[in-house]
């Protein structure tokens, strides 16, 4: 996995899901920014009738747990040990100490320290490894001279107004930009400078990077072969899923949470599964239906969306003056992605992409591999 794939998932959410087509240098700088790369996730909503439940974990799509659990614990043993004013990350000149960086996880993920303790290492791991690499990335800049022109702010402002406008239009793009303090005093964040210069520094390592028609024609060959292999993985996951639907703890919600968190890709599976309430529409979007009908106590058939395979269990129902709202847990099987790539027009920014991406990451692994910096919440390394 690489150190983009890593810290990122945001990566995908950012150039995919949220933002459109923006170029690499941009999309990385965006991955970097701090506080304010925080996953759009399900609404869920929180109104007085909703008191009771747990506040959903605000978590990057897609984001598959590394490590053990018994390496979790031994990690969530050393944060225990550390007070609010040690270090937990120091980098140059930037210094993070434990007590600002636990402030951060459970504002901006909801992350109970004490519950999800796995979870919570490897969200927090991701954290600091963002840090790390965005303080190495920025002394670099500046150490190589990269400065922004009002032209290179002009051309960074136009492209993020064009993804936004696909989206939200004027109003995202404005709400994007004031996460970025002109300057701040705060580690976690990112001043708008910086951020424009870690864009300008990443497009100028990668400014160079030619590929070949040769290039080109072997990689059409290898995604056209992977998409046929890719739907053969898809189907037989379909249907070993829906060979749960005959167990009988499918009829149950303690059941339903064994098998959650025996058979789910999903981060809730350490929950059971549990995603929080829900409203009947929310539900039926959340999964790309047209309606949600099911009631308390029923379990879906298998439902297949883009990205994935899930089995759904309404574990209760609430109403108020609001209308229904749905108390939902799932079995989540991923989805293998297909290219869908027919010509070489269509491959050549793809694969240009992807060609950036690693030598981005290949700079990065020499920048960590030359810097000198202490992270004590991770005695063995991140």
């Amino acid at each position: 996995m690489t150190w983009i794939e890593t810290v990122g998932m945001s990566m995908k959410w950012i150039t995919a899901r949220r933002w459109g087509k923006i170029g690499v240098g941009l999309a990385v700088a965006m991955v970097l920014w701090g506080t304010g790369c925080s996953p759009k996730t399900k609404d869920t909503p929180t109104d007085d009738a909703n008191k009771t439940a747990e506040p959903e974990i605000r978590i990057p799509d897609n984001l598959k747990i590394v490590g053990s659990k018994e390496e979790a614990e031994e990690e969530m043993n050393e944060m225990a040990s550390l007070a609010p004013s040690d270090t937990a990350l120091q980098v140059g000149d930037l210094t993070i100490t434990w007590g600002q960086l636990l402030s951060f996880m459970k504002k901006q993920y909801h992350v109970d320290f004490n519950k999800d303790r796995q979870l919570a290492s490897y969200l927090t791991k991701i954290v600091v490894k963002k840090m790390l690499y965005r303080e190495l990335m920025l002394e670099d800049a500046r150490s190589r001279g990269v400065e922004v022109s009002k032209e290179d702010e002009e051309h960074y402002l136009k492209m993020l107004a064009e993804a936004a406008e696909k989206e939200d239009g004027q109003k995202t793009l404005e709400r994007f930009l004031s996460e970025f303090p002109k300057e701040t005093s705060n580690p976690l964040e990112i001043s708008y400078g910086d951020m424009l210069k870690l864009a300008k520094y990443n497009d100028t390592l990668v400014k160079d990077i030619v590929i070949t028609e040769e290039e080109l024609e072997a990689e059409l060959v290898r995604v056209r072969q992977a998409d046929v292999q890719a739907k053969k993985d898809n189907e037989e996951v379909k249907q070993k899923l829906g060979e749960l639907l005959d167990l009988p703890e499918m009829q149950t919600d303690e059941g339903f949470a064994g098998l959650a968190r025996t058979y789910s890709d999903g981060t809730e599976a350490a929950r059971g599964g549990y995603l929080g309430y829900f409203t009947r529409q929310q539900a039926a979007e959340g999964n790309e239906l047209e309606e949600f009908p099911w009631n308390a106590g029923e379990v879906t058939p298998v439902i297949e969306t883009s990205t994935g395979f899930r089995i759904m269990r309404v574990m209760d129902v609430i109403s108020d003056e609001g209308g229904e709202k749905l108390k939902l847990a799932q079995i989540l099987q991923e989805k293998r992605p297909l290219n869908n790539i027919q010509t070489l027009a269509d491959l050549r920014p793809l694969y240009l992409k992807r060609k950036q991406q690693e030598l981005l990451n290949a700079r990065a692994k020499e920048l960590v591999k030359a810097a000198s910096y202490s992270c004590p919440l991770f005695p063995k390394g991140l």
